[in-house]
């Protein structure tokens, strides 16, 4: 089996993060459970920026991961801030020379899985079991932190040019690259009113701008990335289920199978205005979904209504999503947001007691018996599919994706 293992990173005496410690031996793994990460708040809201974070439960008797004010405490000036890494590997021990076996053991690399912060208001111990709980948060949550650098906005600055003057930031770009190369919204218009954000923290402002944008955020690798919601333009991966002629199976389970109408919006409004943005096809099948915009920074009428026909484009149709389990490997740990996959998934059928599946043009009519089908479920591979949520599980050491129809 692969195994997973954690660190510490944190500050040392003149306040800077120090050397990363290893805490595998400490961890409570059941306590990580599963590792979110999904492009929204929910599925009945949109443009809503996301805190990946976990909880983490340490052995604590030694006291190394006390305040502190504890002697034996790893942390010297404040728990608060510190740096946590959880890593992944194919292999769960590494090749011994000498006891490692030919065709048995591999080369494992070293893969990281997660970092956040250690946020120590919610750190608590249990004197009983000497167990430390700590709660850490995603990089992204920093965007939280910062304020809104209003004299960077104005009047007639586009979408894109204000989300990266936003992220560009010191208390963001000493954890993370923002490279403005890497801000690209999904719709793009400029802004008529900016005084409101001086109010806004860094992710109301995101909030409010990823919205009208039609755009989502996401970290990788340390880098900040802003994007529409179009899928890759290149297929990244294929699944294979269990009745696949031109694959191996590689498709633990599927599950959460909906049509998408809980996520679809066909009747767009802004504010307290009178006009809307409606996909007429739509409501005429599935009945009115409504849902409104009521973003301060565009008071221009032709602006709002554009923006409102974007976000009815993409969110005006059911498109079928559900939940994809899969093994942890290097290419499955590798596939991310809005990447581009499909499936192989036809139906396995069961031949009937006594009869073997019929064969075309060599099984006669009228002797064979048509095969029972397993399932009604069936996933054409020409069908596209975008991820929309990665969710690693640390125990069962299984990754799903979150997927939704092209």
């Amino acid at each position: 089996m692969s195994r997973f293992r954690t660190f510490l990173v944190p500050f040392d005496d003149s306040g800077a993060y120090g050397e990363e410690v290893e805490i595998t031996s400490d961890t409570n793994f059941n306590s990580i459970s599963k590792i979110k990460q999904q492009i929204d708040q929910d599925e009945f809201k949109v443009g809503v920026l996301t805190y990946n974070d976990l909880n983490l439960k340490l052995r604590n008797e030694h006291g190394l991961y006390s305040a502190p004010s504890v002697p034996e405490s790893i942390f010297k000036i404040k728990r608060g801030g510190s740096l946590f890494r959880l890593y992944w590997e194919i292999q769960d021990e590494p090749p011994y020379c000498g006891i490692a076996k030919a065709g048995e053991t591999r080369l494992s690399l070293t893969t990281l899985v997660y970092e956040g912060l250690i946020n120590d208001d919610a750190t608590k111990t249990n004197i009983r079991d000497q167990n430390t709980s700590l709660k850490v948060l995603g990089l992204e949550s920093i965007i939280s932190e910062v304020e809104v650098p209003i004299l960077d906005l104005y009047i007639g600055q586009t979408f894109s040019e204000a989300i990266y003057k936003i992220l560009n930031q010191s208390k963001l770009t000493d954890f993370l690259v923002v490279d403005q190369a890497n801000v690209s919204v999904g719709f793009e218009s400029t802004m008529d009113v900016v005084s409101h954000f001086s109010s806004n923290t860094g992710k109301e402002a995101l909030d409010e701008l990823l919205l009208i944008s039609n755009s989502i955020v996401y970290i990788k690798d340390r880098i900040v990335y802003v994007a529409g919601r179009d899928p890759s333009s290149e297929l990244k991966y294929t699944y294979y289920g269990p009745a696949s002629q031109i694959g191996l199976e590689n498709i633990i389970s599927m599950s959460d199978i909906k049509t998408g109408l809980s996520k679809t919006f066909n009747f767009w409004t802004w504010g307290d205005e009178t006009f809307n943005v409606s996909n007429s096809s739509s409501i005429a099948v599935y009945g009115i979904k409504k849902n409104s915009v009521n973003a301060k920074s565009i008071t221009n009428t032709t602006k709002q209504q554009n923006i409102l026909a974007s976000l009815s484009n993409e969110f005006g149709d059911p498109k079928e999503s559900f939940r994809l389990k899969v093994e942890i490997n290097y290419d499955t740990m590798q596939l991310f947001f809005l990447d581009k996959i499909n499936i192989d998934y036809p139906t396995v059928y069961i031949s009937t007691e006594g009869d073997g599946i019929p064969v075309y043009n060599i099984s006669k009519y009228d002797q064979a018996v048509y095969p029972i089908p397993e399932s009604v479920l069936t996933i054409d591979i020409n069908r596209r599919f975008k991820i929309l949520g990665v969710n690693i599980d640390v125990k069962n050491q299984t990754i799903e994706h979150n997927l939704k129809e092209v």
